[in-house]
């Protein structure tokens, strides 16, 4: 990296003629995620994939949020980072606690690297969902849910933002 005479920041793209900032690298895409009530089968996982415009994304961040209200917090969810590997994911979550209409919450982290088997609170994106990892698979985004209900189907209900680079 050079320093030019006056300048306070130099980036290596400065330097370079006729050559763009993803030239050489492809941009980040964003993915929106709206599911407003997904079945899924007793003891079983749902792979939500979204296609993205390229294979070469390595890491993935973003928001996903359930339908419970944690009073004034906002709502239950999620903020995860994942990468191009399988049960390698983390998240940081929310979700509301105690009884009698006392506003508080539990925030916990999840890291599947680390050996946790799930990436959020079992009640956070409907009954007996929980979200269970998340990754990159080529040229796809895969986000897997799991319902953890021994007998009964149960629906998936997710929204959020995902920026992948």
């Amino acid at each position: 990296m050079v320093r030019l005479a006056g300048s306070d920041v130099v980036t290596d793209h400065d330097l370079l003629t006729d050559v763009g900032e993803d030239d050489h690298h492809d941009a980040a895409e964003t993915v929106k995620v709206q599911v407003n009530a997904q079945a899924i089968p007793a003891s079983s996982t749902y792979e939500l994939r979204y296609s993205l415009g390229s294979s070469s994304h390595r890491v993935a961040w973003g928001v996903l949020r359930g339908v419970i209200n944690t009073d004034i917090l906002g709502h239950e969810g999620v903020f995860f980072l994942a990468h191009d590997t399988a049960d390698e994911a983390a998240t940081v979550g929310i979700r509301r606690y105690g009884a009698g209409g006392y506003p508080t919450s539990y925030v916990g982290a999840y890291a599947r690297l680390h050996g946790d088997s799930y990436l959020s609170h079992t009640e956070t994106f409907g009954p007996n969902i929980r979200f269970d990892d998340a990754w990159i698979d080529g040229d796809e985004l895969v986000l897997e849910f799991r319902n953890t209900h021994p007998t009964l189907s149960r629906n998936l209900t997710v929204y959020g933002a995902v920026a992948v680079k």
